[in-house]
């Protein structure tokens, strides 16, 4: 391998797993020079016994490696994720949390940044991240949940009063914010100056906000008009008033990050006539639906991608949050969800819906239903408890996918995982008769290429016949992921 090019050489070792590069750096001098960047270009972290040993390294002084790389510095993308309850009692989170500043203080390269742990993300590492990466960040995450803050690293918020960075690059903001009580105004209140400052400076230039506690931010919004070049906003609380938002005349997305069971929607306000006129992607509680496809129909928004109340299956980072436990009070009408789809411009070509429990007899029976089938091409359809009949569901094929030439994939789940509880569908093992059913609503369509019952029974239409594929697999990019 010592005679090939550089330019092969870093093609193969974009494309290889990082349990190889890390053996691959131990080669010789040159193999360490041109695989390490690769090594730690990209960074993620999802265990807290791999954060402790992975820091420690981080922030080791480079005079004590092999060829006295300065590690940090290679870093463009970084993030550790995990619940703290986890983490084993012989964690030193004193020492997570200085190794962790040392590293983040060097890393004059980073241009993404995500922590996304209680008590890591304090004061002192704020201002260590805004102060290194600066010129380049063009991304962060931050964790700041509690009643009230306790920092690992002792650090006090009073280091943030006079932290206001210019961040040229940065685009975009993803905040978990705990909803702190009014008498911790000393511990909060410099970190909303901050994120106003951020917030304020960077409107033209931000793309995605995302925000677990709107009544937190929004008052730190009042000063922004419009946010122009947003293309993607999650808001945390569903009885947000869409009037307190900055204009965003160019979002394709918005997420409505909640449980609409708990939420009260006194102070929900319909959807401004001219807000979101360019909307492709919405995710909210299904009860929403009307606020934005009212029902005089003089509002058009080309919305071609539902979810409805945490309906999710295969997202990137597992189950999103998805409750199995919601109650009855989500199940929505399907005539009332076909009634509001049907009036976007878009056409609607993918739908995800969270139902705790399905008449499979009757469920697809609804007028005007195969005009919104007609142009679906994906169907999510997640579940609390079993369908009520086999042979019900071996009928869709003539009642729903006859109606729906353009319709690709199609999943039956309870949830983004197979259920290992007693109310885990039955039928998700039985491969003969998942297949019977198949067989029939092929009867029906030539358009169905993936069907899953779960994801541990995905269900692949080759030009013969449908194989299984088993239990989906995560993939992984060159860089460094434990």
């Amino acid at each position: 391998m010592e005679d090939l090019s550089v330019e092969l050489l870093t093609a193969i070792g974009q494309r290889v797993h990082h349990n190889g590069l890390s053996s691959m750096v131990l080669v010789n001098r040159q193999f360490n020079q041109l695989f390490t960047p690769l090594l730690y270009n990209t960074v993620a972290i999802y265990d807290p016994i791999a954060a402790e040993k992975h820091t420690r390294t981080l922030s080791s002084d480079p005079a004590t490696f092999a060829y006295g790389r300065d590690l940090p510095s290679l870093v463009n993308t970084f993030r550790i994720q995990f619940e703290s309850y986890y983490a084993p009692p012989s964690l030193q989170w004193a020492q997570l949390a200085d190794d962790l500043l040392v590293a983040v203080k060097r890393m004059s390269k980073l241009q993404h940044f995500a922590l996304d742990v209680d008590h890591l993300c304090s004061p002192k590492l704020c201002t260590a991240l805004v102060t290194a990466a600066d010129p380049l960040l063009r991304s962060f995450a931050f964790r700041l949940e509690g009643d009230i803050p306790k920092y690992a690293d002792g650090s006090e918020p009073s280091v943030l009063v006079d932290l206001r960075p210019i961040l040229p690059q940065l685009t975009s903001i993803s905040l978990r914010l705990s909803r702190w009580c009014d008498d911790d105004v000393e511990q909060v209140q410099p970190w909303l100056s901050f994120f106003e400052h951020v917030f304020t400076s960077r409107a033209e230039y931000l793309r995605s906000v995302k925000v677990n506690n709107w009544d937190l931010l929004a008052p730190l919004l009042s000063g922004t008009a419009a946010w122009p070049h947003l293309d993607e906003l999650a808001v945390g609380k569903s009885g947000a008033s869409f009037t307190e938002m900055p204009h965003a005349p160019n979002l394709r997305s918005l997420s409505m990050i909640s449980n609409a069971v708990d939420e009260d929607l006194s102070d929900m306000s319909e959807v401004p006539r001219d807000a979101f006129p360019r909307l492709e992607a919405l995710a909210c509680p299904g009860e929403f639906l009307h606020f934005f496809f009212p029902q005089d129909g003089h509002v058009g928004r080309p919305v071609r991608v539902v979810r409805l109340d945490q309906a999710l299956y295969d997202e990137d980072g597992g189950d999103g949050g998805f409750d199995g436990e919601l109650d009855s009070g989500n199940m929505w009408e399907l005539q009332y969800v076909v009634d509001c789809l049907l009036r976007s411009t878009g056409p609607v070509k993918e739908l995800s819906l969270y139902v705790p429990w399905l008449d499979a007899d009757d469920f697809w029976e609804v007028p005007d239903g195969p005009r919104l089938y007609s142009t679906l091409e994906r169907l999510i359809l997640l579940m609390a408890v079993d369908p009520s009949s086999d042979e019900a569901i071996a009928s869709w094929g003539r009642k729903l996918f006859a109606h729906a030439p353009n319709l690709h994939t199609f999943v039956l789940s309870d949830g983004p995982y197979k259920a290992t509880t007693q109310r885990g569908f039955y039928f998700a093992q039985n491969r003969v008769t998942q297949l019977g059913w198949l067989h029939e609503w092929d009867k029906h369509t030539n358009a169905l290429k993936k069907v899953a019952f779960t994801t541990d029974f995905t269900w692949r239409k080759t030009e013969s016949r449908w194989e299984e594929l088993g239990s989906q697999t995560r993939s992984f990019r060159a860089g460094m992921t434990v």
